[in-house]
């Protein structure tokens, strides 16, 4: 059963999003609720998240349409969801995973948060390894500066 914890991200869930684990986006369009697979959010404070998204998504279509999304995250005996509102605040970014395809930063301020934990279980989260990939250094490395953009940038 869903714990309901307030306006604010948890502390632990903070800590694992600074390092820009995946979440699961959900997103609403005519055809009703839509989810996806994020690899790189990250928690900017317990109200705010920031995560990268190919501009030609239909998550991005979504989200400029209507703002509200729910975003579930799953770390080591963590499982917490949070609604919110997102808006665009970088098109492009800077930095992309997969040159040249262009990623748009989305930025959502943090609503309401539940704890989702299943009582008596054990929970591993999800987590990013490149290690079949082509070039695993320099897909981490460009992982990397994607995270770092998220992390750092200012309104201007």
């Amino acid at each position: 059963m869903s714990k309901q914890l307030g306006d604010s991200l948890p502390d632990e869930a903070v800590s694992w999003l600074v390092g820009g684990n995946p979440v699961v986006v959900s997103t609403i369009d005519e055809d009703g609720p839509y989810s996806c697979l994020v690899g790189s959010c990250v928690a900017i404070d317990p109200q705010t998240l920031r995560f990268a998204m190919f501009g030609t998504s239909r998550t991005l279509d979504n989200l400029r349409a209507d703002g509200r999304v729910f975003i579930e995250t799953l770390g080591d005996d963590l499982v917490i969801g949070a609604r919110g509102l997102a808006t665009v605040v970088k098109d492009p970014m800077d930095s992309s995973a997969y040159p040249p395809h262009a990623y748009v930063m989305i930025e959502v301020s943090v609503i309401s948060v539940k704890d989702d934990y299943p009582p008596g279980s054990k929970i591993s989260g999800m987590s990013y390894d490149f290690a079949n990939s082509r070039d695993p250094e320099e897909r981490m490395a460009r992982r990397g500066n994607l995270i770092e953009e998220l992390r750092t940038w200012q309104v201007r």
